[in-house]
Parts: C-alpha cells; structure tokens; sequence
C-alpha cells in the first residue's frame, strides 16, 4: 500500500480534527526526519499512523489490548487512553501491513516514550508534541528547545510540560513518561 493510499484510508478512520493533526504530525515527522538524517518516508508513514487508534473508547482499547497481547498496567486500566500507541502499532500491522519494525514501534512509543529510544521514536514522539495545530502555550517551548539545544533537550521539555500538566490535573504519571524523562534528562547531564 503506497503512502497515499494510506493517508486515504486513514481519512476515513479518523475525525477531520484528529486526521488534520496526523497529517501535521506525519509533515513535522518527515522534516525533522530529513533534518536529523532519518528515513524521511518512515517518518511520515509512523507519523500517519501514530493515532489510528486515538479515537478509541475506553473498553475498546482494554479489548484490543488484551486481543494483541499487550501488557496493561494498573495506571493503563484508570487511564486507558494511554493504551492508544501501542494498540495503533498493532492496528497498524494488522490492518496496514505495516511489517517494518522501526515504524511499528515509533507508533507503539509516540506517546509515553522510553528510555534509549531510536531516532525515528524521538522524531515521532517529538512531532507529536510540536506539529503546527498544537497550542502555541505547549509546543512552542519545546519548538525552541529543539531549534537552540537540539534533540535530547527538546525531549527532556516535552516530558516536563507533560508531567507538569499530568501532575496539575491530579492524575497519575506513567512510569514509562518518567523513566524517559530521567533517562534524557541523565544524558543531558552525563549520567
């Protein structure tokens, strides 16, 4: 399935709101993607696919979650939302064939992150936070910790306006969002 096929079919999957921030995710992904020197067409593919599950209700991501395998943690069961990039790597195998491992797992990584993620899993996870229709108050910090301090700083904001956002809201942090935060913040530092 070429790349425009996909965005297609995607079109139709998603709300026009939701599928207008793919297609800024997948555009921010491949530029960044030729910037960094990554797999420009990898890049947006991940970038189109990486919420093809956002729109999930609550049980539907539990019942894929289960059906696909996929380890569900006591914090993914109050906060099923969290499930959507992980499932969306599976969906994106499933129902895309989408058999290139890199991709599948910038998709299954965009939201949470992790520690000692691939280049193409900190593009994807930075796009995600950066594309053009997100509020201006929450990606342009990160925007500028890219353009002056490079990519492990841009992660490191992006993990502190989510934490911070997460924590002002009285919900539980994932333990992944912090351990990709220590884990860049530590490289930042030379840990």
């Amino acid at each position: 399935m070429d790349i425009s096929k996909i965005q297609e079919k995607v079109s139709f999957i998603l709300s026009p709101n939701r599928f207008k921030h793919t297609l800024g995710v997948a555009q921010t992904a491949r530029e960044l993607a030729i910037k960094l020197g990554a797999d420009p067409l990898k890049a947006e593919l991940a970038g189109l696919l990486h919420d093809i599950a956002k729109e999930y209700k609550a049980v539907q991501l539990l019942e894929s979650a289960r059906k696909f395998c996929i380890v569900i943690s006591n914090i993914d069961r109050i906060s099923p939302h969290l499930l959507h990039a992980r499932v969306g790597a599976c969906i994106a195998r499933e129902q895309f064939n989408i058999k290139d491992s890199e991709i599948l797992s910038a998709i299954a990584q965009h939201t949470l992150g992790k520690a000692n993620m691939s280049l193409l899993e900190q593009i994807l996870f930075l796009a995600d936070a950066i594309e053009p229709n997100r509020p201006m108050e929450w990606a342009e910090p990160i925007r500028l910790e890219l353009k002056e301090r490079g990519l492990t700083s841009a992660i490191v904001k992006s993990c502190q306006i989510t934490i911070k956002e997460v924590a002002e809201k009285g919900f539980l942090l994932h333990p992944i969002t912090v351990e990709t935060y220590n884990f860049y913040l530590g490289k930042l530092i030379n840990l």
